[in-house]
């Protein structure tokens, strides 16, 4: 029998002056949408096409040879679109798991970022049993996390008026063991013509105080008037350390003692970091101070200067602060 004409030479019969357009190939978008008809189309082609013009021309082995080679191109062909389906898939859900994922780490990143640094600041002097008061602020102000199990003293001075201690006792504490606050408010007295100085410690209690109970909180001082300068005392030298602070803050502390003039101390946002504010932070600072002798006849003012050479006293205090 004649067999007919092959692909190739069907090709070769094609005139270059047909004007027929060529059909558009349509694109393909593996998302699955498409296995279905695609699987169906195949299969019908299956089932009425064949690489040869006539199977019924072919021996029986022949033909179920071709058959079988047909169905396994098929299996191929279909197995190869759910492939790209489910890397397609797999490919988007890793991008998506990606995305999330940095997402929820910048966020962290951030929150941590804004969680306060805790700090350490360790004043050291050449003299022994000197009172070193650190500045909470002015009125209004309120201290950091402060346990409510201790007696805590203050040193309020404001210029033009008389400067006083208050000890925070257990009649100043509430609240619950873990979120408690210490209010205390005061009205300041004129200081008249003669300033009262105040020593460096403060007088023992009589009777004794009672300390507010177990817990922690803030200690709020009000004053009338405001812009009272507020001390806390936290220990004596010739070694203080003050934890349990937020670091990358200003700090500012006084040494004072009865026969010596005052020593002041001071701690910069910048001093904390090694390299700029977004750089590594020091967990811990430390600061040497000296206190000269007093000079016979010479009394401490209120704010830490003395009689004889108030000037000099300022140009420490500034030149500590730097």
């Amino acid at each position: 029998s004649v067999r007919p004409k092959s692909r190739a030479a069907q090709l070769d019969d094609y005139a270059e002056s047909d004007e027929t357009p060529l059909p558009v190939p349509r694109p393909f978008h593996a998302d699955g949408t498409h296995v279905g008809a695609l699987v169906e189309l195949v299969g019908r082609q299956a089932a009425t096409s064949s690489p040869f013009q006539d199977d019924e021309a072919l021996p029986p082995a022949e033909k179920k040879r071709n058959n079988t080679v047909r169905w396994l191109a098929i299996i191929a062909f279909v197995m190869a679109v759910l492939g790209m389906v489910a890397y397609t898939k797999s490919d988007r859900f890793n991008a998506s798991k990606r995305d999330s994922e940095e997402n929820k780490n910048a966020a962290l990143a951030k929150v941590e970022k804004l969680q306060p640094k805790p700090g350490q600041i360790s004043i050291i002097s050449d003299t022994d049993d000197a009172a070193v008061w650190v500045l909470l602020g002015r009125t209004p102000t309120q201290s950091f996390p402060l346990p409510s199990s201790m007696i805590h003293e203050l040193r309020i001075e404001h210029e033009g008026y008389r400067p006083t201690f208050i000890s925070v006792a257990a009649q100043h504490w509430t609240g619950e063991e873990n979120s408690r606050k210490a209010v205390v408010s005061l009205s300041l007295q004129a200081s008249g013509e003669e300033p009262t100085t105040l020593p460096a410690f403060p007088p023992p209690a009589d009777p004794p105080l009672t300390p507010g109970g177990a817990g922690q909180g803030v200690v709020k001082v009000e004053s009338s008037p405001e812009g009272a300068e507020v001390w806390l005392w936290i220990g004596t030298t010739p070694n203080v350390v003050l934890t349990g602070i937020e670091g990358g803050k200003d700090y500012e502390f006084k040494i004072l003692k009865d026969d010596r003039r005052p020593a002041f101390a001071a701690v910069k946002v910048a001093d904390w970091y090694l390299s700029g504010e977004q750089g590594p932070m020091r967990p811990a600072l430390e600061r040497a101070v000296s206190l000269e002798p007093l000079e016979e006849g010479g009394a401490v003012a209120p704010d830490g200067k003395t009689g004889e050479d108030k000037g000099s006293s300022s140009r420490q205090r500034r030149k500590n602060r730097k």
